[in-house]
């Protein structure tokens, strides 16, 4: 009897010290006193349900976990960082040589991705971050150049049909318009050739809206709004009751500053038969004046 006794002790103790490492504090405990309680029946009893949720991938008990894992959306307040400041706060840093610091080892890493930061550093009062920022400007120009040259080089030898390099010949034109290098014929000669590959993009996957609306990005942005009214007409004509040709119809008739087609581009997009995208409601209730 003794001897039984001081066996289920030490099975008592044993368990509860595994408990203690494995599980948090309360589970540990209630099943601890579930095994001492149950004399052999209730370690059985647990041993058979970790091994079922094993077994099962049920994930009900946190056995192999030491903390809990944050999710993807967590209501716990992150850890603060102290050594962490966003790179555009380091303008408002009152110490300059901690602004000299903290900006140039940035450009040093390179790890500036962001062009108008770069942009606000090339004017920057500091000369040593104006240095940097303009050297990393520039070995990024030239960079970009050397690649779409050795594209510009492929896509002569294989020829338009090559699909794969000319969407990243139009991603690497992208990439040097939006990062505002080169005077503005070489940014023209360049517009060009991206609208260009687009259109034969677009014109290879007619079904596709994505090639049509970065065309109408580009030449909204430049300022080109006939032919923009050309591509948007095509883009219309490809796509008839979708919902892209009238928000762009839209964004092109704000940009020329056109009330009527505005209320029109509206109109149409309330009397489509599809279900609307988010950006469609928003500008249908921000646009739409009918009721005012």
């Amino acid at each position: 009897m003794m001897l039984g006794l001081a066996l289920h002790l030490l099975l008592t103790a044993a368990y509860a010290l595994l408990a203690a490492r494995r599980l948090p504090r309360l589970q540990a405990a209630t099943e601890t006193l579930l095994v001492f309680l149950l004399p052999f029946f209730g370690l059985a009893i647990l041993a058979v349900w970790h091994i079922a949720c094993c077994l099962l991938h049920i994930g009900a008990l946190p056995l192999y976990e030491r903390e809990p894992q944050r999710g993807l959306i967590s209501l716990e307040p992150l850890a603060y960082q102290a050594d962490i400041v966003p790179l555009q706060d380091t303008y408002l840093l009152g110490d300059a040589r901690l602004r000299r610091r903290l900006f140039t080892d940035a450009i040093k890493q390179e790890v500036v991705n962001n062009e108008a930061v770069l942009r606000q550093a090339v004017h920057d009062k500091d000369r040593e971050i104006a240095y940097y920022a303009v050297s990393l400007m520039t070995a990024r120009t030239e960079k970009l150049a050397a690649e779409l040259y050795a594209l510009e080089q492929r896509l002569q030898a294989a020829g338009a049909d090559d699909e794969p390099l000319l969407r990243r010949y139009a991603e690497t034109l992208e990439a040097f318009l939006a990062s505002g290098s080169g005077d503005e014929a070489s940014r023209r000669e360049k517009r060009g050739a991206l609208l260009s590959a687009l259109a034969a993009l677009a014109k290879a996957h007619p079904e596709s809206t994505l090639y049509f609306e970065q065309a109408l990005r580009q030449l909204l942005a430049s300022g080109a709004y006939e032919q923009a009214e050309a591509v948007l007409r095509d883009y219309a004509k490809q796509h008839p009751g979708e919902e892209g040709p009238c928000l762009f119809a839209l964004r092109l008739a704000l940009a020329r500053r056109q009330p009527e087609r505005m209320a029109a581009a509206v109109q149409a997009l309330k009397a489509l038969p599809c279900r609307l995208s988010a950006d469609a409601l928003a500008a249908i209730r921000y646009w739409d004046r009918r009721d005012a």
